[in-house]
């Protein structure tokens, strides 16, 4: 995710977006994140988890592999069953130094620079973007088009839009870095919304507009990020997203049908 307009030449490219907050460094932003990821764990639905096996682990760097454990550990067995059944295909590989990290031909591209922490947010959400393509690009169906057309109508209706925003910034679903991006790509980064991020000092991910424009990349964005707030199992941030982009929550868990 990169942040106020640039352009990304691949399917993913996740960097720190605080562009008018504080430095806007990786550093200034993970120290943000986690005083809401040690504050949330109370909000984590209470759900057996079934550990992925090691041959999903295989495929990640070994000084990554506690990392990507952590990532998951609040997953519950549907969504790690979801995850087993298209593991065999994955590749994990290392970005460019000066790049975010993106997903391209089922290889997962992940920047070294990031601490384990910010290694642990930004995998899930790559992950999303291949579970997607393993399934023929899940999001560029029909009936998803319509799920994110139907749903960015409606949310982004003023005073819908309003009550979305003042629920957001409520609790603690508005630090969710994957909600951000939700928001930027249903609204294309809506004036209203962005400054409201700013107003509250809350660090605001996105994807460009630009980028946005390109055939698909909306929803391929909105999938990839739904999934990655589905890995992390937050009743809180899954209660928010059911209520302001129903259709489009729906039709990304009818993805994982076939899988209890």
């Amino acid at each position: 995710m990169k942040n106020y307009f640039e352009k990304n030449e691949d399917c993913e490219n996740t960097e720190d977006t605080r562009r008018f907050i504080g430095d806007g460094t990786t550093e200034n932003y993970v120290e943000f994140f986690r005083g809401y990821k040690e504050a949330g764990d109370e909000g984590r639905e209470s759900t057996e988890n079934t550990e992925l096996d090691s041959e999903f682990y295989e495929k990640i760097p070994v000084w990554r592999r506690s990392a990507v454990e952590k990532a998951f550990e609040n997953s519950d067995s549907q969504y790690i069953e979801f995850v087993d059944k298209y593991k065999d295909n994955l590749k994990v590989g290392f970005a460019q130094e000066n790049e975010g990290s993106f997903y391209r031909d089922n290889k997962v591209f992940m920047n070294e620079k990031y601490d384990d922490d910010e290694y642990a947010e930004v995998f899930p959400h790559e992950l999303g973007h291949y579970l997607d393509e393993q399934q023929g690009w899940y999001s560029q169906r029909a009936e998803y088009i319509d799920a994110v057309n139907s749903d960015a109508l409606n949310s982004m209706e003023d005073q819908r839009r309003q009550e979305m925003l003042d629920e957001l910034f409520a609790g603690d679903v508005c630090y969710n870095r994957h909600v951000s991006d939700i928001l930027s790509s249903m609204g294309m980064n809506n004036a209203d919304v962005v400054k409201r991020y700013w107003d509250e000092g809350v660090p605001y991910y996105q994807h460009s507009t630009e980028y946005l424009c390109y055939k698909n990349r909306r929803q391929n964005e909105i999938y990839a990020n739904m999934m990655a707030c589905r890995a992390e199992n937050n009743q809180e941030t899954l209660d928010f997203l059911k209520k302001y982009f129903p259709h489009t929550y729906e039709e990304t868990m009818k993805s994982m049908e076939g899988t209890k």
